[in-house]
């Protein structure tokens, strides 16, 4: 009997014990439910506060959006704006808590707004979110991003996303057709010509290069003619909006790069073997100019003035279309690679590459061929375009992953990272 009561007790003991920790168990369980709760300020994850607030812009509206709380209290989100020069959030609008997005149409173009988020309950108000902030305009920046095979749309500022197209193909010279619809798009993977509609997503096959490798695109939309270098079969190809071939011209050492004076139909291609700068009509009858050149290789054309900035080996010359060199400068380029001519006020844009590690740069000079801007360490700038809207210019750096916009003063006023390797880019303007 009494090792009987001894094991009963011992039973009732481990009963009570068994009970006890069942209940702690319970309680801290309960607070470790709380804790999860998203509008808990001592939540490991979110402290409490509204997360993942992204912003994007489209013309003069702002878009915000976060992540959704699912909760049984009422909340409503508090949404706060200021301008850049402003020290104080203002209150802008109160939302239900069922929302997890906003659009604000009280903005203006050119001013910088920061905006924050709060969770408010009928007797509290958490604490803010992070900031973000934008600038809105009337552009968009377009980018091909050649490994990730996608186009990439970009705010006016150039430091938010708006949407990402994927395609079956890699972009490498891009161009939007005045319809702000299709983007023709040179492969120099698959080597292949493709016309993109963003509407649709459907992406349409022009042509095949055999063996080549079709890297620069220029279209004359008036003449109704796309032009094509194909630089591995040293060809340049002529095409209508249609993808029908109108003219193939063959007989360059290394062809390097064309463009076309839409002016009158013109395309200027250089070829840096045999050191000329060949000249093809509307015909397509093919001259080239009696020019002392060294190895030249990027071109642009100042549709206005009609003069043409041509990268030369190690120097830049601004020759006009009766093949006369108007400018050369012979000092203060390391090794340029490309360029980009502002019709509007005549300067020239150039990135002058470098081996070293983040030296590469980016020059402007003046219609008079005189310095007025000069940036360097990037690590491995590959493609520039003139930003018609400031003046100013986006560089692809394919190194570091980044679109980057400056400003007309070299000033950078926008950055967008986590590219695999941009290089096509577009003002839509």
């Amino acid at each position: 009997m009494v090792k009987k009561s001894i094991i009963f007790k011992l039973y009732h003991h481990i009963a009570i014990f068994s009970s006890m920790l069942l209940g702690v168990i319970f309680i801290f369980s309960c607070v470790e439910r709380d804790r999860l709760n998203p509008l808990d300020p001592k939540n490991p994850e979110t402290g409490g506060r509204p997360q993942r607030l992204n912003i994007y812009s489209e013309y003069n509206r702002v878009y915000l959006s976060w992540r959704s709380v699912d909760n049984q209290d009422k909340i409503w989100f508090r949404i706060y704006r200021k301008q850049n020069a402003e020290t104080e959030f203002d209150m802008l609008d109160q939302i239900s808590g069922d929302s997890n997005q906003y659009v604000d149409t009280t903005v203006q173009y050119d001013i910088r707004y920061v905006y924050r988020l709060t969770f408010v309950g009928d007797d509290f108000e958490s604490a803010p979110s992070d900031t973000v902030s934008i600038t809105p305009g009337p552009t968009f920046i377009w980018a091909g991003d050649f490994y990730e095979r996608t186009l990439v749309k970009l705010t006016h500022d150039c430091s938010h996303q708006i949407k990402r197209f994927p395609i079956a193909a890699y972009p490498w010279s891009i161009y939007l057709a005045d319809n702000k619809n299709d983007f023709w798009i040179t492969d120099a993977l698959l080597n292949r010509l493709l016309v993109y509609d963003l509407r649709t997503s459907e992406l349409r096959f022009i042509t095949a290069f055999d063996k080549g490798r079709p890297i620069e695109l220029k279209i004359d939309q008036q003449r109704d003619r796309i032009w094509v270098l194909d630089n591995k079969n040293n060809s340049v190809h002529t095409f209508n909006q249609r993808g029908s071939l109108l003219n193939s011209l063959h007989g360059f050492s290394k062809a390097e790069d064309l463009d076309v004076d839409r002016n009158d139909g013109v395309c200027w291609v250089t070829d840096s073997q045999r050191r000329k700068l060949f000249r093809i009509d509307f015909h397509f009858r093919m001259d080239s100019l009696a020019l002392d050149l060294y190895s030249p290789t990027k071109i642009a054309i100042n549709q206005r003035t009609r003069q043409i900035w041509l990268i030369d080996s190690n120097r830049l010359l601004k020759i006009s279309d009766q093949g006369e060199i108007i400018l050369s400068i012979n000092s203060g380029l390391n090794a340029p690679l490309e360029l980009a001519v502002d019709e509007s006020n005549g300067n020239c844009w150039v990135i002058d590459w470098s081996q070293s590690d983040s030296r590469s740069g980016v020059i402007g000079f003046s219609d008079a061929g005189i310095p007025f801007v000069n940036i360097s360490n990037f690590k491995f700038l590959n493609n520039i375009i003139v930003n018609p809207y400031d003046n100013g210019c986006i560089i692809t750096d394919s190194g570091s992953g980044e679109i980057i916009r400056i400003d007309a003063s070299g000033r950078i006023v926008g950055k967008l990272t986590n590219f695999n390797y941009p290089f096509g880019i577009v003002v839509d303007y």
